[in-house]
C-alpha cells in the first residue's frame, strides 16, 4: 500500500509537471469516456431498468409485440404469425379465469388517449389518460401517494367513475394541490372524482416518451366514450394482459395452456372462424413474457438503436485510447534519458512499468469524472432529440450507482489499454545510456516506438473509416424530425413523430395505427411523403397517441 501511495504521489507530480499534455489527454479522455457513459446511461434507464414495483421479476406479460392501438377480428401478427399480444375485454376475463397460476393479472390499455380534462370553472387541458382494469395497482403492489388507488370494486359497471392521478400531473398540472384528493375533475365533460394520487417515480406499465397523467377504470369506457366505446365488442383487441405469476410457476406450462384456452375461445366465436378463419385457429398462440422492464414498445422500437450508438461510442473511445497511447509514446521518448537514469541508480523494470501504468490509469480516471459532466450533457441532448414532443418522459438520466460503477470500470481499462504499451516500452531503456548521454542512444528503441507510433496512427484512420459511414447515414437521414398529423376529432388528436435514429418511420407509424379512418388516410399521406408504412383501422371514433 506504501508503495502504491509512492506512485499516485509521482504521478502527479509528473502530470504536474506537464499541464499541456494533462490537459489535452483529460479532455480526449473526457470526451470518449463521457460518450460511452451517456450511451450507457439511456441502454441503462430504457432497456435494463426495472419497473419501481414491488418484485419485478414476478411480472409477465402475456404478448411480446408491441401491436397497437385497436384491433377487430385476427390482430395483424395473429393473422401472419399466429401471435397474440393485443386482446379483447372479453377475451382478457376468459384468460384470467382460465389462468389461477397468476395471483393477479390485470389489463391496460394498448395505447393512449388525449382526453379533455377540466377543474371546476377552469379551461380544459389536454392530459394523457390511460384505462385499465380495477387490480391494475395492486398487481404492481403499488400504494397511493395521497389518497387511495383503485380497488376492484371501482371496476364495475355500477360503480361511482373515480380517477388516479400520476404525480407528476399532480404537480404540473395542479401545483400539488393536495385538496384535488377528492373533489370532482371533468374528462370529456363528464364528472370523475379524484380518489387519489400515484407515488413518485411510478409512470405505468411501460416506459414511454409520454407517460399517463391520470388513470380510468375499464369499466368507465362506454361512460366517457359513448357510442364509440369498445368494452364490449368481442372482436375489439386493446388490452395488454400484465400478471404477476405464484411462486414456482412453470412458465412454459402456462404458456402452453393460455394458448390452448386462447383457441379455445376463438372457436366458440362464430364471427371469427367463419370464411376460412377456422384454418388460422390451429397456429394461433401467446407468448409470456418477463415484465419486470414492464412493456416492451420502446424497448423494441430503440434497442436496434441504442446498440448502434453504443458500438460507434466504444469505436470513438478507442481512437481517444490510440491518441493518449501516442501522446504517452512521445512523452515516453522525451523523458528516456530519466527513465535510464532511475534504471541506473536501481530502478527495477517491473518498478517502472507499475509506476507508468498508476500515471496512465490516474489520467484515466480524472478523465472518467470529467466524463461524468460530459455524460450528464449529452445524455440529456440525446433525450431531447430523440423525444422532441415527449411532455412526461419515463426515462431517468440521472446518474446512479450502475452508471458510476460502469465509469468506473471504464476508466480503469482505458487507463490499462492506452498505457500497458507505453509502460512496456520505456522500461526497455537501457542504464547504459545516461552514462555515455543520449546522443548515442539505442537506436533500435527509438525504431521500436517509431514504429509503435505509425502502427496507432493506422490504427486511428482504420477505426474512423470504419465509424464515418454510419455515422453519415445517421446524420443524412431525412430532417423530416417531427410530422404532426392533426384532426379535430370528438375526443382528442392524433399525432406521429418520428425520431431519427431510434425509431424508424416504419415503426413509428405503425405504432400509432388503427384509431380511426382519417387516421388511416392522414398516414398514407404520410407514407407518399416519407417511407412505407402500414396503417391499419378499425373504425373507431377518437384519437390515438
Amino acid at each position: 500500500m506504501n508503495r502504491l501511495w509512492q506512485d499516485l504521489r509521482y504521478a502527479l507530480r509528473q502530470l504536474r509537471k506537464s499541464p499541456g499534455f494533462t490537459l489535452t489527454a483529460v479532455i480526449t479522455l473526457a470526451l470518449g469516456i463521457g460518450a460511452n457513459t451517456a450511451i450507457f446511461t439511456l441502454v441503462h434507464a430504457i432497456m435494463l431498468r426495472s419497473l419501481p414495483v414491488a418484485n419485478p421479476a414476478q411480472l409477465y406479460r402475456i404478448g411480446d409485440t408491441g401491436q397497437c392501438c385497436v384491433d377487430g377480428g385476427f390482430p395483424e401478427d395473429a393473422s401472419n404469425t399466429g401471435d397474440f399480444s393485443i386482446f379483447s375485454t372479453d377475451l382478457y376475463e376468459y384468460l384470467k379465469n382460465s389462468a389461477p397460476e397468476f395471483e393477479e393479472l390485470a389489463a391496460a390499455q394498448a395505447g393512449q388517449w388525449a382526453w379533455s380534462v377540466r377543474r371546476s370553472n377552469n379551461l380544459p387541458k389536454h392530459l394523457r389518460g390511460e384505462i385499465v382494469t380495477g387490480n391494475y395497482f395492486s398487481t404492481f403492489g403499488v400504494s397511493s401517494y395521497a389518497g387511495r388507488v383503485f380497488r376492484n370494486s371501482d371496476d364495475t359497471p355500477s360503480a361511482s367513475p373515480t380517477v388516479v392521478l400520476a404525480y407528476n400531473a399532480w404537480q404540473g398540472e395542479y401545483n400539488a394541490d393536495p385538496s384535488i384528493v377528492g373533489s370532482t375533475i371533468y374528462i370529456q365533460a363528464r364528472p370523475f372524482t379524484v380518489i387519489g394520487i400515484a407515488p413518485p417515480g411510478f409512470f405505468g406499465d411501460r416506459i414511454t416518451d409520454n407517460a399517463p397523467d391520470f388513470w380510468i377504470p375499464v369499466n368507465t369506457e362506454p361512460y366517457v366514450r359513448g357510442d364509440s366505446s369498445i368494452l364490449h365488442h368481442q372482436e375489439s383487441h386493446w388490452l395488454y394482459p400484465i400478471g404477476r405469476v405464484k411462486q414456482g410457476t412453470d412458465i412454459a406450462a402456462l404458456q402452453a395452456k393460455l394458448s390452448g384456452a386462447l383457441r379455445q375461445w376463438i372457436l366458440s366465436r362464430p364471427q371469427m372462424i367463419s370464411n376460412g378463419g377456422n384454418l388460422l385457429v390451429p397456429k394461433m398462440h401467446v407468448v409470456l413474457t418477463p415484465a419486470g422492464g414492464g412493456i416492451q414498445n420502446l424497448q423494441q422500437e430503440t434497442g436496434k438503436g441504442l446498440n448502434l450508438l453504443m458500438i460507434l461510442s466504444s469505436v470513438v473511445l478507442l481512437i481517444a485510447c490510440a491518441n493518449i497511447a501516442n501522446l504517452l509514446l512521445a512523452r515516453a521518448t522525451y523523458n528516456r534519458a530519466a527513465i535510464a537514469l532511475r534504471m541506473a541508480l536501481g530502478a527495477g523494470r517491473y518498478r517502472v512499468i507499475a509506476q507508468t501504468l498508476t500515471e496512465s490509469v490516474l489520467l484515466a480516471c480524472i478523465g472518467g469524472l470529467a466524463g461524468l459532466g460530459v455524460a450528464f450533457l449529452g445524455s440529456r441532448t440525446i433525450l431531447a432529440l430523440a423525444f422532441p414532443d415527449a411532455q412526461n418522459l419515463a426515462i431517468d438520466p440521472s446518474p446512479s450507482l450502475p452508471i458510476l460503477g460502469f465509469t468506473f470500470l471504464v476508466s480503469l481499462a482505458t487507463g490499462i489499454l492506452f498505457g500497458v504499451g507505453p509502460a512496456l516500452l520505456s522500461s526497455h531503456a537501457q542504464p547504459a545510456e545516461a552514462l555515455r548521454g543520449m546522443a548515442r542512444g539505442d537506436g533500435a528503441h527509438r525504431d521500436r516506438i517509431s514504429f509503435s507510433q505509425k502502427s496507432l496512427v493506422v490504427f486511428q484512420a482504420a477505426l474512423s473509416s470504419c465509424w464515418l459511414p454510419p455515422f453519415l447515414l445517421l446524420n443524412l437521414w431525412p430532417k423530416r424530425n417531427i410530422r404532426t398529423l392533426a384532426s379535430s376529432l370528438p375526443i382528442a388528436t392524433f399525432s406521429i413523430s418520428i425520431r431519427p435514429a431510434l425509431v424508424t418511420p416504419q415503426i413509428a407509424c405503425r405504432r400509432f395505427t388503427g384509431p380511426c379512418r382519417i387516421a388511416s388516410r392522414r398516414c398514407r399521406e404520410l407514407q407518399a411523403s416519407a417511407s412505407p408504412c402500414t396503417a391499419r383501422s378499425k373504425a373507431i371514433t377518437g384519437a390515438n397517441a
